[in-house]
């Protein structure tokens, strides 16, 4: 049953034509934290990432600098895009920043 709403039916409206909008495959994950791990970290987005199959777009969204302690490791075989604001990802440790580990040999740009 439809609701008389026009509010509500507007919002249901737009979340149908943004669910046809995205690509079914691209997993869209948030870095909430910066902390170096756990839950909303951009550790825990790239782990998360490495599992699909499919493209995966991480955004920053914490305003918060991301301090790690060790090298970030992306496993994934899929594209990754990492987007922010303008974070800064630093560390005092003598620590590479990203180790891609299974990345196809020849990479595409685009």
């Amino acid at each position: 049953m439809f609701s008389a709403n026009p509010l509500k039916s507007c919002l249901f409206a737009g979340a149908l034509v943004a669910g046809f909008a995205a690509p079914a495959s691209a997993a869209e994950l948030l870095v909430t934290t910066g902390a170096d791990s756990g839950p909303g970290s951009l550790r825990a987005a790239l782990a998360e990432a490495a599992k699909g199959e499919g493209e995966a777009q991480i955004f920053v969204t914490t305003g918060d600098d991301i301090e790690i302690e060790s090298t970030l490791v992306y496993e994934g075989t899929a594209p990754l895009g990492l987007y922010g604001s303008g974070q800064v990802i630093k560390t005092d440790k003598n620590v590479n920043l990203l180790s891609v580990t299974n990345a196809p040999t020849s990479p595409s740009t685009r």
